[in-house]
């Protein structure tokens, strides 16, 4: 269970990333 909520988390952690390169781009 502890691991299925790791994995959660780094996929949400991914998805801001991808977020925030986007935004980066959109500015530029």
């Amino acid at each position: 269970m502890a691991k299925k909520s790791l994995f959660k988390k780094r996929k949400k952690f991914n998805y801001n990333k991808y977020f925030i390169l986007g935004f980066i781009i959109i500015i530029i």
